[in-house]
């Protein structure tokens, strides 16, 4: 069962604003070739989504700018794992089965969380969870994506599991 989180303006001006401080430091690396637009919507979605599934499990979300990454790491939990969120930015149909797809050598989290952020941003639904080792062995190779630079592995929204690890429920150490 998807996980409905509201977004307010602030939380869109906040990201709006990190996202602004990010880029004007880190470069557009990302694995796929984007336009300005693009990788600004790819940045603000991704803290969006960081920021709902924060506000869901009662995390605190971490506003510092790392130039070389976050190393795929957005939550670290209690018993040390690494969590890492993702999400599309829905245009229009907040019911396709949507992929969870990660570059091959980015797959390095322990778990990760999908999210949808609805068509205005007013909202997220959290799709579902997957450990790592359960996302190598569905993901299949993904070789339809616009601009792809590298290769990529996906599992489906469907795919997905909404009986995320009890490790979840419990507050994280410092992000």
């Amino acid at each position: 069962m998807d996980i409905r989180v509201a977004l307010t303006p602030d939380d869109r001006d906040t990201v709006q604003e990190f996202v602004e401080r990010l880029t004007a430091i880190k470069s557009n690396t990302k694995r796929f070739e984007m336009t300005d637009a693009e990788s600004l919507d790819y940045e603000i979605s991704g803290k969006l989504v960081e920021v709902a599934v924060g506000r869901h499990f009662g995390w605190l979300v971490d506003w510092s700018i790392h130039p070389g990454g976050d190393g795929h790491v957005d939550f670290t939990l209690q018993d040390g794992s690494a969590l890492d969120c993702k999400g599309t930015h829905v245009r229009s149909n907040m019911t396709h089965d949507y992929s969870l797809a990660l570059p091959v050598d980015e797959v390095l989290a322990d778990y990760y969380v999908h999210a949808l952020i609805s068509p205005e941003c007013t909202y997220a639904l959290i799709t579902g969870g997957i450990s790592r080792a359960r996302f190598l062995a569905l993901a299949r190779p993904q070789t339809d994506w616009k601009g792809q630079t590298t290769p990529m592995l996906a599992v489906r929204r469907s795919q997905l599991s909404d009986a995320y690890p009890a490790a979840f429920y419990s507050a994280t150490l410092d992000a």
